[in-house]
C-alpha cells in the first residue's frame, strides 16, 4: 500500500487592502502592466515559435487590461472629484 498525504502550501503574499475608490483599479492596472513586462523579459528564453506566439498574445491581453483599468481609475477619480 502507498500512503497518500496532503501537501498544503502557505500563501506567502500579504493580502492587499484597497479602498473602494480608484486604488483598486489602479493597483490592478499596475499589476497587469508589471506582469506583462516580466513575462516579456522571460520570453527571450523560449525557443518554440508557437510558445512565443501564445506568450505574446498573453502580454498583449495583459497590457490591454492594464490600460483599461487605468481608464477606469481615472474615471473614478474624476467622478469622485466632482
Amino acid at each position: 500500500m502507498v500512503e497518500i498525504s496532503e501537501v498544503v502550501e502557505e500563501e506567502t503574499l500579504q493580502p492587499t487592502t484597497t479602498t473602494p475608490d480608484n486604488n483598486g483599479a489602479e493597483s490592478r492596472s499596475t499589476e497587469r502592466l508589471s506582469d506583462a513586462d516580466e513575462i516579456e523579459a522571460a520570453m527571450s528564453t523560449l525557443t518554440r515559435p508557437s510558445a512565443q506566439l501564445h506568450i505574446q498574445n498573453l502580454i498583449t491581453k495583459l497590457r490591454k487590461e492594464g490600460k483599461a483599468l487605468q481608464r477606469v481609475a481615472a474615471s473614478n477619480a474624476a467622478s469622485n472629484a466632482a
